[in-house]
C-alpha cells in the first residue's frame, strides 16, 4: 500500500463531529459494554472506571470514523463511498482539468472578446484593493497564482488512491483497543493464532466492537463489511511488538 495514501486515509478520519453521550447510535448500551468487558478476562474490569470510560469513548470515535470513511448521505440516504484517498485523487484531477481549461480559455480569447470584457469591467466599476480600475489583464494576474497552486496540489494527489476495502477506521479501532488492553494488563496483546488455542480474547474483543457497530449502522441500511479482522489484528500486534520500547 502506498504509505502516503495510508496517511491520507488516516488523516481524513480525524474527528470533526461532536460526540453525544445520550445518542444510542454512537454509544455502547450497558449490556453491550458488559459484553465487551468480558474479553478483558477479569471480574474487576467491570469496575475499572478508566477502562469503562476509555471503551465508551473509543466506540464513539469508531462509529463516527466508520460513517466518515465509508459513507456519504445523499438525499437522506447513506450511500457507500470510496476511500478518502480515492475521493481526493479523483476530485483533484477534476480540479486540475478545470483550472487548466480556464487558464487555456482565457489565454485563447479573441481580441474582440478581450476588448469587450475590458469595457464591461469598466462599466461595472470593478476596482482593486487600492480602488484602481480592474481590467482583464489585472484579473488574469490575480487568478494565475491560485490556478497554478491548485494544479500543483493536484499533481501531489496523483497516486493516492489504492485498491482494497475501507479498513482504516477498523485499523484505528484495533490500535486504540490495543492501547486499552496494554494499559489494563500491563503488556500488549498477543496473537494466539496458530498456537493451538481456540480462543483469542483480543481478536474476539475487536470483532465484538466491530459487530456492535455493524448492527447499529445496519439500521441505516448499510453494513460495515468484513468482520473477520484477523489480518488487521495480526498486523497491528506484530507492529506493536516490533517497536522498540522507550
Amino acid at each position: 500500500m502506498n504509505e502516503d495514501a495510508k496517511d491520507t486515509d488516516r488523516d481524513g478520519l480525524k474527528p470533526r463531529k461532536a460526540y453525544w453521550p445520550g445518542d444510542p447510535e454512537q454509544n455502547l448500551t450497558e449490556p453491550e459494554l458488559d459484553h465487551v468487558l468480558e474479553y478483558f478476562g477479569a471480574p474487576k474490569a467491570a469496575k475499572d472506571p478508566e477502562l469503562l470510560s476509555s471503551l465508551k469513548v473509543q466506540f464513539q470515535v469508531f462509529m463516527v470514523m466508520v460513517l466518515d470513511e465509508g459513507f456519504r448521505e445523499e438525499e437522506g440516504v447513506l450511500q457507500k463511498a470510496p476511500k478518502p484517498s480515492t475521493i481526493i485523487e479523483r476530485e483533484m484531477k477534476q480540479v486540475e482539468k478545470a483550472c487548466a481549461k480556464l487558464d487555456a480559455q482565457l489565454a485563447g480569447l479573441d481580441p474582440m472578446t478581450r476588448s469587450w470584457l475590458d469595457q464591461h469591467l469598466n462599466e461595472l466599476g470593478v476596482s482593486g484593493d487600492n480602488n484602481e480600475r480592474v481590467g482583464l489583464r489585472h484579473l488574469e494576474k490575480q487568478i494565475q497564482w491560485p490556478i497554478e497552486t491548485l494544479i500543483f496540489a493536484a499533481h501531489s494527489a496523483e497516486g493516492l488512491a489504492t485498491s482494497g476495502p475501507n479498513n482504516m477506521a477498523l485499523r484505528i479501532m484495533v490500535e486504540r483497543l490495543a492501547d486499552c488492553w496494554e494499559i489494563y494488563h500491563g503488556k500488549p496483546p498477543t496473537n494466539d493464532k496458530g498456537r493451538d488455542r481456540q480462543d483469542d480474547p483480543f481478536l474476539e474483543l475487536c470483532r465484538k466492537m466491530a459487530s456492535i457497530a455493524d448492527a447499529k449502522i445496519k439500521a441505516k441500511g448499510v453494513r460495515l463489511g468484513s468482520l473477520n479482522l484477523s489480518g488487521i489484528v495480526g498486523n497491528v500486534i506484530e507492529k506493536r511488538h516490533s517497536q522498540p520500547k522507550e
